[in-house]
């Protein structure tokens, strides 16, 4: 009888100790049914023109047994690999990678992260000494808040980590300081910063510095005896994490800090950095739920209570300091996401490393609306506990009542993450009406402009994803207008590209620059002058949207250049200025001549040039083409210009030449040349035996500290 009953007991427990995580899953499934069920995509902004066809190019890639080093799909050819938004290596985004192969990761990497979020939430909440049920409000109120599903998809898999370190912090103070807790905030920061956002990663480091700096103030007189002994520990603790992340990243970080320092990104101004600065009006006008940005729906009346209740808070309880050390966080936080509008921020910008790098200072937002979050948990506890005192049955009611309350809330919450598509009929592309052809070879690219972006918005499911899936666009559909910096956001873009497309839309679209870029087809949501005589049009789509017509314009270019060619002339100078003052030149004829990078100012003349190449395989990492010529010429590749790529002519190495100011060129003899390019960069092999080295070692350590403890 008395095992049978011990039983029962162990079993109700196990079944209490699960019920937050069952009842994530169920909320998760319900608010997100489509999601999870059925064929519906997410897609809006971002996840439309990027997400989609990046998600897709890495698992196609990763089931084919090979790393998406190279991409030549974006631009003429992008370092893909060291793009740090793109989570390429984030070991959740390997496994979705190599198991799913269609738009439907989007939905996988959504809904996992935002129940990872509920969790590590409500494990800090718990360790922090809140109660199951307030930790289960605050998991629930910081996962469904409006800052995490209102704002950009590219952050999602990067906010667990969150309050995910903040918990591993508090573990360690709890356990003596035990060291596998060092290694564990090590590798969550490393995966953090694999997950794609290394704004987040810089705003997780620095709220954790201010949790240690005001935890140290605070709990001194109650927990630490040694100040000056404890702070040292602490800041070691917060080093060691970044320097173990790091090194576990460096797959990452080494490839971004090369790929920074030949792109748009050097070229940063505090005016960027500082747009999507957070007005203070705004931030009261979502505190009295005027506005639905950051806060909105039960968390604002919650979070009022706190405040009403923070003076008893003071005078006693269990939660005085804890409540203090969030009431700072939400201070800064909300200081520095004014941005601007802080006068401080500009000492920031000036004075500490990577504020002028980050643009969107609001995001530091997230920090307050977890702090908000965790406040209304402590607010809760203390009206629960004093209702219990009551009446046990009136409290356990209560508790019940504002569960129920906050999970209405999140269904009749809008969020950006309920546009959503059915996927298979989003597999439609202009190669159904027989406008672009299948394959890229030699064949133009598609190059948006003007007025795309409004359109694109509006249009039926996946044409620009799936042109760029198709390897038909020239760039990505966010660059519709003009290229500014977009670090920590897009793409970085690489300056010499920059500078080549920069010129070509300056001139018009009948710049000759266009047909280095490999420019076929036009698409707009303007039409293009009807005096551009060299402009061919193609199709017009229109779309009847309520009272209004939208149209989408497709033209074709009477002349565009080869992805490979061979020239005749070749002027070799020493200057990139000089380059690009030639290739601009009215009367320099790109399609015969080529100006390359070389020591001496000369001219090689291949008048008897004859022959032919042709494209083989033009695959992200590698390129083929056969060119079978009776004289020396020079073969001209437009691909993008970058170190790492390698290349062989009858399986020997020749050297390539930066080649109009961007692209590729290689000299070629007489006869037939079998020419291989390979990009296999160095610098990626290294970061990548630092970053196994690195993970292999904490994993080690760590499995040999917990099995020292229990042996």
């Amino acid at each position: 009888m008395l095992k049978n009953q011990k039983l029962i007991f162990l079993n109700y427990k196990k079944i209490f100790f699960i019920f937050p995580f069952l009842l994530f899953i169920l909320i998760l499934f319900f608010r997100f049914k489509k999601l999870i069920i059925g064929d519906n995509i997410l897609y809006y902004g971002d996840i439309e023109t990027y997400f989609i066809p990046t998600k897709i190019f890495i698992a196609r890639s990763i089931s084919d047994g090979k790393i998406p080093l190279w991409s030549q799909n974006l631009f003429n050819g992008y370092p893909f690999f060291a793009d740090p938004q793109n989570g390429t290596y984030y070991p959740l985004n390997v496994i979705l990678d190599y198991l799913i192969h269609n738009p439907l990761i989007i939905n996988y990497v959504f809904i996992i992260s935002v129940f990872l979020i509920s969790i590590f939430s409500y494990l800090f909440a718990r360790v922090i000494g809140i109660s199951k049920y307030s930790s289960i409000i605050v998991a629930i109120l910081f996962s469904y808040s409006g800052f995490i599903l209102n704002f950009s998809y590219s952050f999602i898999e990067a906010y667990c980590f969150i309050p995910a370190i903040l918990l591993v912090f508090e573990k360690y103070i709890k356990k003596n300081r035990d060291f596998k807790y060092v290694l564990i905030s090590g590798l969550l920061f490393g995966f953090q910063i694999l997950a794609g956002s290394p704004q987040i990663s810089f705003i997780t480091i620095t709220g954790l510095l201010i949790y240690v700096v005001f935890k140290l103030f605070l709990f001194h007189n109650e927990e630490i005896i040694n100040f000056s002994e404890y702070s040292l520990v602490f800041f070691r603790y917060i080093v060691l994490t970044v320097i173990i992340g790091f090194l576990i990243s460096m797959i990452q970080i080494l490839p971004t800090f090369i790929e920074s320092l030949n792109s748009n990104v050097q070229s940063v101004s505090n005016s960027f950095v500082l747009q999507g600065s957070l007005m203070p009006t705004e931030l009261f006008k979502n505190i009295l739920g005027i506005r639905k940005y950051l806060i909105f729906g039960i968390e604002t009346p919650i979070f009022i209570i706190s405040i009403i209740l923070s003076y008893k808070f003071k005078k006693k309880g269990d939660y005085k300091n804890i409540y203090n050390i969030f009431l700072i966080l939400i201070l800064i936080s909300f200081l520095i996401a004014f941005g601007k509008y802080f006068p401080l921020y500009k000492y920031f910008l000036i004075h500490i490393p990577l504020f002028d790098k980050f643009p969107l200072p609001q995001r530091f937002s997230i920090l307050a609306i977890l702090g908000i979050c965790v406040l209304s948990g402590i607010s809760l506890d203390i009206i629960l506990n004093k209702a219990r005192s009551i009446n046990l049955f009136f409290g356990n009611v209560l508790a019940l009542f504002i569960i129920i309350m906050v999970i209405v809330n999140v269904f009749i919450m809008p969020s950006q993450f309920d546009a959503t598509v059915n996927y298979k009929n989003s597999k439609r592309s202009f190669h159904s009406n027989g406008l672009l052809p299948k394959k890229m070879n030699n064949y133009g690219r598609v190059y948006p402009i003007t007025g795309v972006y409004p359109f694109r918005m509006k249009l039926e499911p996946a044409y620009p994803p799936y042109i760029w899936n198709n390897s038909l666009a020239a760039m990505t559909p966010l660059y519709y207008k003009n290229i500014s910096s977009i670090t920590g956001t897009k793409v970085f873009v690489l300056k010499n590209y920059r500078k080549v497309a920069d010129a070509a839309r300056t001139q018009g679209l009948d710049s000759k620059l266009f047909g280095l870029l490999n420019l076929r087809y036009i698409i707009t949501g303007t039409p293009v002058p009807a005096y551009m005589e060299n402009i061919v049009l193609t199709s017009i789509y229109s779309r009847k949207m309520g009272n209004m017509y939208f149209y989408l314009y497709l033209y074709r270019l009477k002349k565009y250049m080869q992805r490979s060619f061979l020239i005749k002339k070749v002027f070799i100078m020493s200057k990139e200025s000089n380059i690009f003052k030639s290739m601009t030149n009215s009367g320099s004829n790109l399609e015969h001549s080529a100006y390359i990078l070389g020591k001496n100012n000369t001219m090689i003349s291949y008048n008897d040039c004859v022959g032919e190449s042709v494209i083989n395989t033009w695959k992200n990492n590698t390129i083929d083409i056969n060119a079978m010529t009776h004289n020396n010429c020079f073969l001209f590749i437009s691909n993008t210009f970058f170190n790492g790529w390698e290349a062989y002519d009858n399986g020997k190495p020749t050297r390539i030449y930066k080649t109009d100011y961007n692209f590729q060129g290689i000299f070629v003899k007489n006869g037939a040349n079998k020419i291989r390019l390979e990009f296999k960069p160095l610098y990626f092999n290294i970061a990548e035996l630092i970053s196994m080295i690195s993970l292999g070692n904490t994993i080690l350590l760590l499995i040999y500290l917990n099995y020292k403890k229990h042996f």
